[in-house]
């Protein structure tokens, strides 16, 4: 394992490198203030691993393994920058913009608790961020504002992915939530694509659809996916509710795909795709159900 300590830039200017690489098999853990990415290319065929320092990915890219961060890293992303993978371990910050084709993932095991922030005014994200809790009773979280144009992907094996991000979902953005234990604390707006997984049920804290979004849900074999509001928060229909049921046929009988307390759902949406004619919706001050007839 390589230790370096003091700050880095790669591929700035002639006396910096250009094209690097770390060999398979190889560790570099950089322990220095501040590492930056400003061009170039890293071929990551080992592993290099960061802790308590800035990292900043202005431009160049970052090849084959991500970057680990275990702790008291801040992540500084640019539109600029090119490919690259980041995986997140403990408490790291998030600044700046999430570049098209990078991948963000922010995992809890049974081990180590993640907890990452987006810092203030938020982070526009046109990548791919995956909430990973991957071990029950792991907890992870995300704060802060996200303008999601890219992919949000939350996958909560057990209880503890909470989302304290007010999150406005664009027309180009995919959120995919999965698991039973996905909270979201704060108000999400969508306008894009809303997945909720197999036998998922997401609590969300008020949430709008736009006329453009769609939410898509999964009923399977006797099950369905749903949201459930929490407590005296304000849920606005329109848009599209796309049923699949990923080549299982739902059984008979209804299914609330959507509980609010308090009456408190407001709106309709506007249309329905079904994978045939067999479903109807039923709308309730506080519910709102699917019938498979």
């Amino acid at each position: 394992m390589t230790r370096q300590h003091g700050d880095f830039a790669a591929g700035r200017g002639p006396c910096n490198v250009r094209a690097w690489h770390i060999g398979r098999g190889a560790t570099w853990d950089y322990e220095g203030s501040v590492f930056t990415q400003a061009g170039g290319v890293l071929d990551n065929l080992g592993t290099l691993q960061v802790h308590g320092l800035m990292f900043n990915m202005d431009r160049g890219s970052i090849l084959h393994h991500p970057v680990l961060a275990t702790g008291y890293t801040t992540l500084h992303d640019t539109v600029t920058a090119g490919p690259a993978a980041f995986e997140l371990l403990g408490d790291n910050t998030i600044t700046g913009t999430i570049a098209a084709r990078q991948r963000v993932t922010l995992l809890s095991t049974a081990t180590t608790e993640t907890s990452t922030s987006f810092a203030l005014p938020g982070v526009a994200n046109y990548g791919t961020i995956t909430l990973d809790v991957s071990a029950p009773g792991a907890s992870n979280g995300l704060g802060s504002k996200l303008l999601n144009y890219g992919t949000l992907n939350v996958s909560a094996v057990g209880t503890g992915a909470t989302l304290g991000a007010t999150i406005t979902n664009y027309k180009t953005g995919a959120i995919h939530l999965s698991g039973t234990g996905c909270v979201i604390n704060s108000p999400l707006v969508n306008n894009g694509l809303l997945t909720l997984g197999p036998s998922t049920d997401a609590q969300l804290n008020g949430f709008s659809f736009d006329e453009n979004g769609t939410l898509a849900i999964e009923a399977d074999g006797g099950t369905t996916s749903r949201i459930t509001a929490l407590a005296s928060s304000p849920v606005t229909l329109a848009g599209t509710l796309r049923v699949t049921t990923d080549g299982l046929a739902a059984s008979a009988g209804s299914y609330t795909i959507l509980q609010a307390g308090n009456g408190n759902i407001t709106g309709r949406f506007a249309r329905m795709v079904p994978p045939s004619g067999s479903y109807a919706l039923s709308y309730g001050i506080s519910s709102v159900t699917l019938r498979v007839r």
